[in-house]
């Protein structure tokens, strides 16, 4: 709908026509997220218009979807939306690529078992000197630090990636709680549950 002018727009929601929903979806979670609700606390029917994979504002609806899956802890689905980005072409223009695949890394080494930290260790090669959120370069590693057994290295790891984000003055809080969870688990305590 991004490509419609401003009438041409509302009257395709009005009418119910191609991508509505979605854009509907869209509108309550941006609503939503200025009201400081949390993905996980977004609408359940807003996130369920999120599926159309022809809709023009696709990629919108996908990093969404992600915020979303990475807020409830759904690494399954994250991994899944982060992959499905990655190769569609408009991505390179609409997504941050160093940021998914650091994000990659992280799950990988985090999710994915003993099998997973060569995953991780690509991705974060992949990753390079891009741009990406800060924090997430750290994250990345002290994940694969702590998937190593190294968890002094971990915990380093997640304590400079904390101060990254908030030397940032950005708000991420599965960010923030997830460099937590590392340095936890690094310091032999139990992470944050959802």
């Amino acid at each position: 709908m991004s490509r419609l002018g401003p009438g041409a727009v509302w009257r395709a929601l009005r009418d119910g026509g191609p991508g509505a929903a979605q854009e509907r979806g869209i509108e309550q979670i941006i609503s939503a997220s200025m009201a400081g609700r949390r993905p996980k606390d977004w609408p359940p029917e807003a996130l369920a218009a999120l599926t159309d994979v022809e809709s023009p504002r696709r990629m919108f609806a996908a990093a969404y979807r992600l915020q979303w899956a990475l807020d409830t802890h759904r690494w399954d689905e994250a991994l899944s939306l982060i992959q499905s980005v990655l190769a569609r072409p408009e991505a390179q223009a609409l997504a941050d690529p160093g940021s998914l695949a650091l994000m990659m890394a992280w799950l990988k080494a985090s999710h994915s078992g003993p099998l997973g930290v060569g995953a991780a260790r690509s991705w974060l090669a992949d990753a390079g000197g891009r741009p990406a959120a800060p924090g997430l370069r750290e994250l990345a590693s002290a994940a694969i630090a702590l998937a190593e057994g190294k968890t002094a290295q971990a915990a380093t790891h997640a304590a400079s990636g904390r101060a990254a984000l908030h030397a940032s003055g950005a708000e991420n809080l599965w960010l923030e709680e997830a460099l937590q969870d590392v340095e936890r688990e690094a310091r032999g305590r139990t992470p944050h549950t959802n």
